[in-house]
């Protein structure tokens, strides 16, 4: 069976995010969802910039709107709204926090700013296995790590919701404020993540599943339909 990124030429932060909308959507039942998407800003691509000899993040944080599709919170249909809502962002949102800070109109940067913050905010960290090159000798610390949030600190989003891979398995937790929300809500929230991502997965393994979406012909103007329309002439 091929991979569920391969199915739709997602990647995986793609369908992580989909299948969180899936979740938020069996929760609240609404139709939208204002996510802070944080990126590690060196997934650029285009060669434009030498990152060889830099070390760490140049962490991005842009807002994103996923909408669940009319049809319903379908895997299908979130997953390739999630594809192509986050393919719609130049340069993986590297220039957000530059036209938020660093724009030289201050008229620009207090537009940007005061923009509606989301209140949760996504972060897939990737695989932090320590690399098979022969560094052996890097590995995850085996002492605890206390103390690093500050309790007088105050709390920027409401939902934090992370994932990383470790030794060949995916890990998700999903961070809040027991005195914004109780403990069974979040676990049903996470369980709504959980159950998004079987369904994606399910669905991604049926007959018949699969398909372009218009991101991926970037030189021509297509909407969904017109692309399904198009494809299914071709076939026949």
């Amino acid at each position: 069976m091929r991979g569920v990124p391969a199915v739709y030429g997602t990647r995986i932060d793609e369908v992580l995010l989909a299948g969180l909308v899936l979740g938020l959507a069996a929760w609240t039942g609404e139709r939208a969802y204002l996510i802070e998407h944080e990126g590690h800003g060196r997934e650029d691509g285009s060669g434009r910039v030498d990152l060889s000899r830099t070390v760490g993040w140049f962490t991005t944080l842009y807002p994103v709107c996923i909408r669940v599709p009319g049809s319903g919170a379908e895997p299908a249909e979130v997953l390739r709204a999630a594809k192509e809502t986050l393919r719609a962002v130049p340069g993986r949102g590297v220039g957000y926090g530059l036209l938020r800070y660093l724009h030289p109109e201050s008229s620009v940067r207090a537009r940007v700013a005061a923009q509606v913050r989301p209140q949760i905010v996504f972060n897939y960290l990737g695989q932090i296995d320590p690399p098979g090159n022969g560094a052996e000798w890097v590995r995850p610390a085996r002492e605890r790590v206390r103390g690093t949030v500050s309790p007088d600190g105050k709390r920027p989003y409401l939902i934090l919701v992370s994932g990383h891979v470790r030794g060949g398995r995916l890990q998700l937790a999903v961070t809040f404020s027991e005195n914004r929300h109780r403990r069974e809500t979040m676990e049903r929230l996470a369980a709504g993540f959980a159950g998004g991502l079987r369904a994606i997965v399910a669905h991604c393994g049926a007959a018949g599943a699969g398909g372009f979406t218009p991101s991926d012909f970037p030189d021509v103007e297509l909407t969904q339909g017109e692309l399904d329309d198009l494809v299914t002439q071709l076939d026949g």
